[in-house]
């Protein structure tokens, strides 16, 4: 799971690293248009060298879009050969049936229906929560960096966004060897110490300090790169993730990914520090979310250890008997 991750935030800390060619401020573009037109109006310049320096002026943003075009059409013919290969696999499979482990199915009888839903629903909120601060911090921090008073060029913004998938692909590189060692609740807690870190000092210097934005910017992927894996395997420890449940979880993560963006999107711009109290506040939200689920999830292993309690009991009086 965390490898799995490891390579999403490998990719997404390459994106604004290939980006940074293509961004120009709007100020030195129109120094740029002027002086293409100083040149054209020059009788004295070849027209054919006029011609080349206007075209040179867009190819950033012609080689854009092929670019991910061409991108987007790599990964779907990865993603055809893996899946004509795995649709033959499983069909190979398909005549084997594999049990449950007692211990899974003692768990699923224990936990009512009622503490399956709430716990459930607690998790879709949560994910709700993490992906869209996710999403919305890496997509916006250059927007900060740039409309802040700090007043970053874009590709200075964009160096701040490498610093944040850089450091989250780092972390979630080292949390597959640390998920060896440690369990998911050690991972998720330290995760949430950084996190909280980062946006304390975000919020409370990042307007007025560029060192303070860069070291806060580290800490906030650091702190955010194991959540999303480590929230999984912490679940599967606790129940059976089924298919039905596994997608209520990745709706919840799209709706975040879609609505914070949108949200935030209207603020950043005009309040950036707005941008990062919000941050600030959904970290304060995953917290809370997470221990409320943490509480639910230790009630109901306090019943599932009462109930094979008394079963071994009651075997124990039959075999006495």
């Amino acid at each position: 799971m965390h490898a799995l991750h490891f390579t999403f935030g490998l990719g997404a800390f390459l994106a604004p690293v290939i980006s940074r060619p293509f961004l120009v401020n709007e100020e030195n573009l129109d120094h740029s248009e002027s002086e293409v037109k100083d040149i054209t109006d020059n009788s004295t310049v070849n027209s054919f060298e006029t011609k080349e320096i206007i075209e040179n002026s867009t190819w950033t943003i012609k080689a854009l879009y092929p670019l991910v075009a061409a991108y987007a059409l790599l990964l779907s013919l990865g993603f055809i050969v893996y899946f004509i290969i795995d649709f033959r696999k499983a069909n190979a499979e398909q005549s084997e049936s594999k049990a449950k482990d007692d211990n899974e199915k003692r768990v699923e009888e224990a936990l009512s229906e009622k503490v399956k839903y709430i716990s459930v629903g607690l998790l879709a909120v949560f994910f709700f929560l993490y992906v869209g601060m996710d999403v919305t911090f890496g997509t916006f921090i250059s927007v900060f960096a740039v409309e802040s008073d700090l007043k970053f060029t874009r590709p200075q913004g964009s160096d701040v966004t490498a610093i944040f998938w850089g450091s989250f692909a780092g972390t979630r590189g080292i949390a597959i060897f640390l998920a060896i060692v440690a369990k998911p609740e050690i991972i998720m807690w330290s995760s949430f110490t950084t996190c909280i870190v980062g946006a304390v000092i975000l919020s409370s210097y990042a307007g007025s300090s560029a060192l303070i934005l860069y070291i806060g910017t580290g800490l906030m992927g650091i702190g955010m790169a194991s959540i999303f894996a480590t929230g999984f395997l912490w679940v599967e420890k606790r129940m059976t993730v089924t298919n039905k449940i596994s997608s209520v979880f990745i709706i919840a993560s799209s709706a975040g990914a879609d609505v914070f963006p949108v949200l935030v999107g209207q603020l950043v711009e005009t309040s950036p520090m707005v941008f990062i109290h919000l941050t600030t506040g959904i970290v304060g939200g995953c917290v809370l979310m997470f221990a409320v689920i943490s509480l639910v999830a230790n009630s109901a292993a306090t019943v599932v250890v009462d109930e094979q309690e008394k079963v071994e009991l009651k075997e124990e009086k039959r075999t006495s008997f």
